[in-house]
């Protein structure tokens, strides 16, 4: 949760969705992981953080994976990427989603577009803070609403 701490720090509230809450997904309920993240597979991951508003449907989320030494990041982020649902609140989509790796761990983020574009940089802001390496390989798509 640090992380997001940071990373909320640096965006404006009035781009942000209200009550943020950030929580670690259980590893063992496939039904809470496969919902936040598509993964039907946790081969390599240590753990999932999830942050989103804790009232309405509103269409933000974003998740950080952190992973082992013997993960293929760059799978596991694909494998994100193209599975999340970004309708999974049922009455909203996000417009856009935005995934990366920094060091061995993954970080994703969807929403509007104005607002996953300033999580995101914010994000890419604080992995460099702590010397992590930000890959240049970036997922991005926006989705049809």
């Amino acid at each position: 949760s640090a992380l997001f701490d940071d990373v909320y720090a640096q965006v404006s509230e009035d781009i942000l969705p209200a009550y943020l809450e950030t929580s670690e997904v259980d590893l063992q309920d496939m039904d809470s992981v496969t919902y936040q993240t598509g993964l039907t597979d946790i081969t390599g991951i240590e753990g999932i953080y999830m942050s989103e508003s804790g009232i309405g449907s509103i269409a933000y989320s974003a998740m950080y994976i952190r992973t082992n030494d013997d993960a293929d990041v760059d799978q596991i982020k694909k494998r994100v990427f193209d599975s999340v649902d970004p309708a999974k609140w049922i009455c909203v989509t996000a417009e856009k989603e935005i995934a990366n790796s920094f060091g061995k761990d993954i970080f994703f983020v969807m929403g509007d577009s104005d607002t996953a574009d300033s999580v995101y940089e914010a994000a890419v802001k604080a992995a460099e803070q702590r010397n992590m390496t930000v890959s240049d390989q970036i997922l991005e798509k926006e989705n049809p609403i």
